[in-house]
């Protein structure tokens, strides 16, 4: 399940190097965290105020089974879009690592407000990693490398490997798998099975919008990368799953008007693959289509679908029946009309007023350049 991790660069590299041949010996523990821990993490690809986060220093109550101190201080947090996955503990290099001190950060890592599933202890002579749930029987580390190893990127990619900011979240998507596999195995009803998967399925739907949500902002960061196009991304991720999955994704946010046309565009090249009569295209205009409320829906889902519809109607698509499409198109205009009358401040009508506010159409004048003419 992992990624495809880019490969380290020229300067990468040379940093790297330039890490592996450090004499820390002598150092403090802020020596440790300004000139070993800093450029680490920006190897990992992690960055303050980014997607990939740092938190240094932080602050936390202690709640229960430290005696005698209030708080606890956590050298280093590391996010993943504000969650907390992993910790660091930083130690002088003038000191062993010692029992007390992976002690120490497994107890940070359990605390209710980090909760973090990997804690890192290093004094920059030695690197020690924990799977803090899955920890050696023997209490030695999942991953312990010196830093004269990092001379060789073999062993930099197999830190990255785990707590890399490109590999971290599906290393512990396979590691949910992995116990998933496990529990199940010990089921004995099938049933039981079945209610699981949909409560799988139920707790999917329920992070999808935050799914979406974090996708607009990533692709905002990265479109100041000249190597990132939104078109490119969205064919990718379109070209890799069922057209209806798109309607479950895709639809459930609000994208301006040049990226909703993009993404429209490649869900109807995918649409295309599969002739009418067949179960994908079934799938796929059920889920469009159905004005009952079956699935999950977000307000952003009626103006993707009122788009999509009237790029279909645009289009002259013959994937999906056209009269079809123009009926369900005009009962949804008609819907949102209907619920703009009523409220004057709608959250739907707002923001498609907001979408499309860059080429000077509000909500009316958007349906009318659409020759779609309906009376407030």
């Amino acid at each position: 399940m992992l990624k495809n991790r880019p490969s380290l660069t020229e300067m990468e590299l040379i940093r790297l190097q330039e890490l592996s041949r450090i004499s820390a010996d002598a150092w403090t523990e802020e020596d440790v965290r300004e000139e070993f821990i800093t450029p680490l993490l920006r190897l990992l690809g992690y960055r303050k105020d980014t997607d990939y986060s740092i938190s240094r220093a932080q602050s936390h109550s202690i709640t229960y089974l430290m005696v005698g101190r209030e708080r606890v201080q956590v050298d280093y947090i590391c996010h993943v879009r504000r969650e907390k996955l992993w910790i660091i503990e930083a130690k002088p290099g003038i000191t062993d690592i010692t029992d007390r001190d992976i002690l120490q950060a497994n107890y940070y890592s359990l605390h209710p407000e980090i909760d973090a599933p990997y804690f890192l202890v290093t004094n920059a002579r030695e690197i020690q990693l924990f799977e803090r749930d899955n920890r050696n029987p023997d209490g030695t580390p999942n991953l312990r490398l010196l830093v004269t190893d990092l001379v060789d990127p073999t062993n930099f990619y197999r830190l990255d490997s785990i707590i890399g900011s490109t590999q971290l979240l599906p290393t512990l998507k396979g590691k949910l798998l992995q116990s998933i596999s496990k529990v199940l195995a010990a089921e004995v009803y099938l049933d039981r099975l079945e209610e699981f998967s949909s409560s799988v399925t139920n707790v999917i739907n329920h992070v999808r919008p935050k799914v979406l949500e974090n996708f607009r902002h990533n692709a905002k960061l990265r479109e100041e990368d000249r190597s990132f196009t939104f078109q490119a991304e969205i064919s990718n991720y379109v070209g890799n799953i069922n057209p209806y999955q798109a309607v479950d994704t895709l639809f459930l946010n609000g994208y301006p008007l040049g990226q909703a046309e993009y993404i429209y565009e490649a869900i109807q090249s995918k649409l295309s693959k599969y002739p009418n009569g067949t179960s994908q295209s079934y799938l796929f205009a059920f889920k469009l289509l159905t004005l009952e409320d079956f699935f999950v829906r977000t307000n952003y889902f009626y103006v993707n679908q009122i788009g999509f519809l009237m790029h279909l109607h645009r289009t002259k698509i013959k994937e999906l029946d056209r009269y079809q499409v123009e009926e369900t198109l005009f009962q949804r205009i008609q819907l949102c009309l209907d619920i703009l009358r009523a409220t004057r401040n709608i959250d739907i009508c707002g923001h498609m007023k907001a979408c499309y506010e860059d080429s000077r159409s509000s909500f009316l004048f958007w349906i009318q350049r659409q020759r779609l003419h309906f009376e407030l």
